[in-house]
């Protein structure tokens, strides 16, 4: 009884001793940046919070949010839009009650929660010991609901080391986030009036990840789950992600696309960066990495320009489609219909760019891309894995946009290798691990005619160890405390995975 009665104090100590706030600052890779529960990210108060690289006072976003609209029944826009912290609101925090498709008390889920890896590797360690305070996050973590009501039983991601589907923290169990630092947050659409885009809501319960892994320390991961939790089905919906840059000085940016990458960016349109980036202009971008980016456009701030700011919900819909507010489409310079705004090459000169086109001037930029369109019924959801990369390795602007492509390459390929199989839940039916959590060894159990082929322990970091195919036990004593990945092979290829838990 000692044990859980001083967890326990520590866990009510902390509500009251960590006051928990609606937004928080990370800053554990090469950024500083700001994640607010309005769905805007990257601004606080109004003022830019990507600030790269850390404690250079030089920011290459001033904000980014989740665009996502479509049509109900009667052909009637239905939009939710996050686009600066000092504008209107459309979403609430927290869920949906899955009966009465009505949000929970958004004052009980305005919050973010923000945990790193040491505090999740101290926590396995430290949470038997008497007298332990778990860090608020951890203890709060929202894994399992425990509001009355119908919601989703399990509203966060977390390890469940006894499969009963309840977040214990006093347990051992902690928060299933990659990387070395992250922030999560829980919101709805369902603000009875929306002051941003002045629509109704369609019933969409978000959930949103932001974090930084170690290996990648000039990026900044979000995943994004939108799940429709209302009683229709809604058509034509496109769910984009708008980000309006700075990239040091705002004054003197250009944008580009590239398609084959998902990915839209911002650049120097001039040789020197002045009361920014100086001589160091870099490239700023953002890479949908699970699927297909369809669109993309760009816009300014005149709200009675044809290409300016949107002011009605029909504004807003034929921006997500890649259309001005007229209606007219996209066009290229060859007066062809397009669907990805300055889809050309700046690093070689090819295709529609705006770097060396005649009378355009570098200025203030933003980029909207979206994907779609999707049918969206009842139940049914969209999940967006967004990055967005910071390219700075040389001088010359051209040559960083060049530099920028291997990037996003790198950044897909450790999406591909590493953070799709960390983030997934553990498929437990055919691989049996014990114990867990192991302090000497673990040991496991395939089912009875899988043959391993190939044995790896995989840290959160995405740093791997191999063993020989043939053992069925690993020796964990020179682990660090922590969460490893237990992937196993077979002869045909399939993969069977658990998460571990090492505590010495």
């Amino acid at each position: 009884m000692k044990r859980k009665a001083g967890f326990f104090c520590g866990l009510f100590c902390s509500l009251f001793l960590q006051a928990q706030q609606p937004d928080a600052m990370l800053e554990k890779g090469s950024v500083r940046y700001g994640v607010a529960n309005n769905g805007v990210l990257f601004q606080q108060n109004g003022n830019a919070a990507f600030e790269i690289p850390k404690g250079s006072g030089v920011h290459a976003i001033l904000s980014s949010g989740l665009w996502i609209g479509g049509l109900d029944s009667s052909g009637g826009i239905r939009l939710s839009i996050a686009a600066y912290d000092t504008s209107g609101r459309d979403f609430l925090p927290g869920p949906i009650d899955r009966t009465s498709i009505l949000p929970d008390d958004s004052s009980y889920w305005n919050y973010v929660w923000h945990v790193d890896s040491m505090e999740i590797a101290d926590h396995t360690s430290l949470y038997n010991n008497n007298g332990y305070q778990a860090p608020w996050s951890i203890a709060n973590w929202p894994g399992s609901n425990t509001r009355p009501g119908n919601y989703n039983p399990v509203l966060a991601p977390f390890i469940d080391l006894n499969n009963n589907s309840i977040y214990e923290p006093q347990m051992g169990e902690i928060p299933h986030v990659p990387g070395t630092e992250a922030a999560y947050f829980i919101m709805n659409d369902k603000r009875p009036q929306h002051q941003q885009s002045g629509t109704q809501g369609m019933g969409l319960e978000i959930y949103a990840l932001v974090y930084t892994v170690a290996e990648m320390p000039n990026t900044v991961f979000v995943k994004y789950r939108i799940v429709n939790r209302s009683y229709s089905q809604y058509n034509g919906v496109f769910a984009g992600i708008y980000t309006d840059f700075m990239l040091g000085n705002p004054d003197d940016n250009y944008t580009s696309t590239d398609s084959l990458r998902n990915t839209y960016f911002c650049y120097n349109g001039l040789p020197y960066d002045s009361s920014g980036y100086l001589g160091m202009a870099p490239v700023m971008g953002v890479k949908r990495l699970n699927g297909k980016l369809n669109k993309t456009i760009g816009f300014n701030w005149d709200p009675n320009d044809p290409q300016g700011w949107p002011q009605t919900p029909q504004d807003y819909y034929n921006y997500l489609n890649a259309v001005w507010k007229d209606g007219s489409e996209l066009m290229d310079p060859n007066s062809s219909q397009t669907s990805f705004l300055y889809q050309g090459d700046p690093c070689d000169g090819a295709g529609w760019t705006e770097y060396g086109s005649s009378g355009v001037v570098p200025g203030r930029r933003n980029m909207l891309g979206s994907s779609g369109p999707y049918t969206l019924a009842h139940g049914q959801g969209i999940t967006l894995d967004i990055a967005y990369i910071f390219t700075q390795k040389q001088g010359d602007v051209l040559a960083n946009v060049c530099d920028f492509y291997n990037d996003a390459d790198a950044v897909q390929t450790y999406y591909d290798v590493v953070l799709t199989s960390m983030g997934q839940t553990p498929e437990k039916s055919t691989l049996r691990v014990y114990p867990n959590p192991a302090h000497k060894e673990i040991h496991w159990e395939l089912q009875e005619g899988i043959e391993s082929t190939s044995i790896q322990l995989i840290d959160m970091q995405g740093k791997a160890r191999n063993y020989s195919a043939s053992i069925t036990a690993i020796d964990v004593t020179d682990l660090a405390n922590g969460i490893y990945l237990l992937w196993i092979t077979d002869r045909e290829g399939n993969m069977y995975q658990n998460m571990i838990v090492v505590n010495h």
